[in-house]
């Protein structure tokens, strides 16, 4: 948030929000949490417990991949902002897996598939 938008919040909650907490915070949620429009992409995620280690199929489908810029795996991976949601943790020190080249590779209406094991 900038200082502008900053302020603002702080008027409106020494204003409206005073006397209307819940409904302020229904509606900051709704506007800047839940109202955001889907993704152009459908994603699942299968983990299958093998020979004592974690098997993670992960697949991504795409109508229109020439307009992916670049893709790729993060263990701090967030797609919204909540509060206390960006807390330090371990994983957020590992390297990102870049699949950009095998995004890009892809025709539209194709599936991006990748196995790990953990």
């Amino acid at each position: 948030m900038t200082p502008l938008n900053l302020m603002i919040l702080r008027v409106v909650m020494l204003t409206v929000g005073r006397f209307y907490p819940n409904q302020v915070r229904r509606l900051l949620q709704k506007l800047l949490i839940t109202g955001k429009d889907a993704a152009p992409f459908k994603f699942v995620r299968q983990l299958q417990w093998q020979d004592g280690a974690w098997l993670v199929t992960d697949e991504l489908k795409s109508d229109a991949w020439d307009q992916v810029e670049s893709a790729g795996i993060g263990g701090d991976q967030t797609s919204i902002y909540v509060v206390m949601s960006r807390t330090f943790q371990r994983g957020q020190l590992q390297p990102w897996l870049d699949l950009t080249d095998k995004a890009k590779a892809l025709q539209p209406g194709q599936i991006l598939k990748l196995q790990r094991k953990l």
